[in-house]
């Protein structure tokens, strides 16, 4: 009988701890509707980060690094002579502002880890580099965008003579933002009937568009145009 009635009140708590574990969950489902306005929130919310995301990086980090660029100087000269066309040469030289630069690097840093060319602490450095693979936070969420938005992207100078453009970009598709001091040179081809007295050639620091080429014959292999702004 001993055993008996050990078996019989370990029956009603076995059964009491079943209905306990069972119970909550009843309470708590969500219907189909909540499961889907839940869902619903968060993608919003999600796409909501991703657009203040790319509006900042567009503002904080690519036009504070153009505006960080300083022109300064630009030297223009015939290069060659042809029967119908000159070449002219356009050297410009330019540099950046640090203290505008470590602004980039911090907003920057909101997204993704970042290294330079030189020890930690170390200033003035030379390049800021982009750990596209090692996100911050919550936007890794919005990791894929945001790598995505960054290599299409170019930030340098830009350069318009008598119809032609050049445009060299300090920022790679690497996510490498060049802080050396440097120059470039354009070559324009003009016909000589457009060289009245002595034209000038007007040079700014512009974020860019980069695109493949590759079908066109009179491109390198990639361009750029000046990106309009981001709403």
């Amino acid at each position: 009988m001993a055993h008996c009635f050990r078996f019989i009140r370990i029956l009603p708590l076995f059964f009491l701890s079943t209905v306990g574990v069972l119970a909550p969950a009843a309470v708590h489902a969500l219907s189909l509707e909540n499961q889907m306005k839940g869902l619903e929130s968060s993608v919003k919310t999600i796409e909501q980060r991703r657009k203040s995301s790319l509006r900042d990086m567009q503002i904080n980090t690519l036009q504070a690094y153009r505006d960080a660029m300083r022109i300064d100087s630009v030297v223009t000269k015939v290069g060659e002579v042809y029967d119908r066309s000159a070449r002219i040469d356009v050297i410009i030289n330019y540099s950046f502002d640090f203290e505008r630069s470590k602004a980039v690097r911090a907003n920057l840093e909101k997204y993704f880890r970042t290294d330079t060319d030189k020890q930690p602490g170390v200033e003035p450095y030379g390049r800021i580099y982009t750990n596209f693979s090692d996100c911050v936070g919550a936007y890794c969420t919005v990791q894929k965008e945001m790598t995505h938005f960054l290599q299409w992207s170019g930030v340098g100078v830009n350069a318009a003579f008598l119809g032609q453009r050049g445009t060299k970009s300090t920022l790679d598709r690497s996510g490498h933002f060049e802080l050396y001091p440097g120059a470039v040179t354009f070559q324009f081809i003009v016909p000589k009937s457009k060289i009245k007295g002595d034209p000038k050639v007007a040079v700014t620091a512009e974020v860019f568009d980069y695109h493949f080429c590759s079908a066109d014959p009179e491109c390198s292999g990639n361009s750029y145009t000046v990106r309009k702004s981001i709403k």
